[in-house]
């Protein structure tokens, strides 16, 4: 046995709906097409919210008067919809590209930056631990706390001096 589907036009609708939907919900609920839907936000209707959501109450009135309009403008073009949203996610996709590659540093700077770095911070580590213990020895223990701390400022101002050119890098 077959059924025939109805064809529910705006007037038809129930009127319980949530207060916010999204399009596919209401779509659902009313039987009202997508693309229908999806027109009237790109001509302005009311109730469409940037979230993404819909107000079917604020878009009712809106819609169940200009729906013969809606239909007969989603006739004439209906890959026209569709194209408007592929151009807008290609622009969208190409703004984030630009913005990733912006924000990307070239490999082998970073790379020679680090090496450049860890070469140096090697140098001075082996250098200040090496004579570290022959300095403190036989020390007050306020002398060689100044000792350690020497040694510890020289190491963090080679590991500052790194960042200091990793900001410039990225600048």
């Amino acid at each position: 046995m077959s059924r025939k589907k109805e064809v529910l036009t705006a007037k038809s609708k129930p009127a319980a709906m949530p207060s916010r939907a999204s399009m596919a919900t209401i779509a659902e609920a009313t039987g009202i097409d997508k693309n229908l839907l999806r027109l009237a936000k790109k001509m302005g209707f009311p109730g469409f919210h940037a979230n993404g959501s819909v107000c079917w109450k604020k878009l009712r009135p809106e819609f169940e008067a200009r729906c013969a309009e809606l239909q007969e403008e989603l006739k004439n073009d209906p890959i026209g919809l569709k194209a408007e949203l592929q151009k807008r996610d290609i622009r969208i996709k190409d703004l984030t590209i630009r913005r990733m590659e912006g924000n990307l540093l070239d490999p082998n700077d970073v790379k020679q930056l680090l090496v450049e770095l860890a070469t140096a911070t090697s140098a001075v580590i082996k250098k200040e631990l090496g004579e570290l213990p022959p300095r403190v020895a036989g020390t007050s223990e306020v002398t060689a706390k100044i000792e350690i701390d020497r040694a510890q400022a020289a190491i963090f101002k080679i590991l500052k001096s790194g960042e200091t050119k990793l900001t410039k890098l990225s600048a």
